[in-house]
């Protein structure tokens, strides 16, 4: 859309600064450059005119970080201000409506609901909640459990306050986003794809066995599976008192918090989108030992679910 305006400028001899806030619009549908507010529908601009003889030398000044709000259109050739509206960045066309967008670094982003977020975190628009992610390795990973409320979900001791914290539990067919009669069954591997994404956002999915492997094996686990020894489960663990024995170092930003059913605070599990039988495989950290274990229940057990990237 093509920004047009035309200022008047007075004719001054020297005599310091002044402004002008005259503005007027070229043609009618037109937009205009961003103004600051209601009360002074044009930017103001000091300038200055030095009468030389024959010469007229014009210094103009152009504010270099727009304080504007609202943003003028031409209609009819007047000027219509939009107070819903903000600038992003330096740009004056950059702007934004506050109430659906928000500034990121001179880019304009959704919000996310009703929160903005950071560089490092992505938005899930399915309930409006942003996450926080890490790469690691050749990997992204979602550096916090996944909290989507799906139907068959719940919260440690069923208090919401656990859930903001630590994220929701998931039975494997939920977290799979399968039958529920594949908790019971040995035959759902055939539903299950490549980069499997279940209940996991747009753009992510649970996590196979062997993508947790390349994770334990680049966080410094050992054997085939990175869960023979090694040190994967200290550097994957948060730096948190949430972990009553042993808290990690948090190498890489995994941030993985102690929070399953049966041993709360003491250690952690998550669903991996392989079967074992009637078993699913999962990894566990534990607070008593520095390796990531690799083991696989019933698929009915509820645990935690880490997305990783497509």
């Amino acid at each position: 859309m093509t920004k047009t305006e035309t200022e008047t400028i007075p004719q001054l001899n020297w005599n310091g600064w002044a402004e002008t806030t005259a503005a007027t619009c070229n043609a009618p549908g037109e937009e205009t450059r961003t103004c600051p507010n209601d009360a002074q529908p044009a930017q103001t601009r000091p300038i200055a005119q030095l009468t030389w003889g024959n010469w007229v030398i014009t210094i103009q000044a152009t504010p270099a970080i727009p304080l504007a709000t609202g943003k003028r259109t031409c209609s009819n050739g007047d000027i219509d201000i939009k107070d819903d509206l903000a600038i992003c960045g330096t740009n004056l066309s950059n702007v934004f409506a506050p109430e659906e967008q928000f500034c990121q670094d001179g880019t304009v982003k959704e919000l996310c609901g009703t929160a903005t977020y950071t560089a490092t975190q992505f938005c899930d628009t399915r309930e409006g909640k942003p996450y926080k992610f890490e790469t690691i390795g050749t990997q992204t990973w979602m550096a916090e459990n996944l909290n989507y409320n799906a139907s068959g979900s719940k919260c440690y001791n069923n208090d919401p306050a656990n859930c903001t914290t630590y994220g929701r539990h998931y039975d494997w067919s939920t977290a799979m986003d399968l039958e529920s009669s594949c908790n019971n069954r040995s035959d759902c591997s055939q539903y299950v794809i490549a980069k499997h994404r279940g209940i996991c956002p747009t753009g992510w999915h649970i996590p196979s066995d062997a993508e947790w492997t390349i994770l334990a094996l680049f966080a410094g686990g050992t054997g085939t599976y990175g869960h023979t020894d090694g040190t994967a489960g200290n550097k994957l663990k948060a730096n948190s008192n949430l972990w009553l024995t042993n808290t990690g170092t948090d190498d890489f930003g995994f941030s993985a918090l102690p929070v399953e059913s049966n041993d709360f605070g003491y250690s952690g599990s998550w669903w991996s989108a392989n079967e074992n039988g009637s078993n699913a495989y999962f990894r566990r950290i534990y607070g008593s030992k520095a390796k990531m274990d690799r083991e696989n229940w019933g698929k009915d057990n509820f645990f935690s679910v880490r997305c990783v990237q497509d």
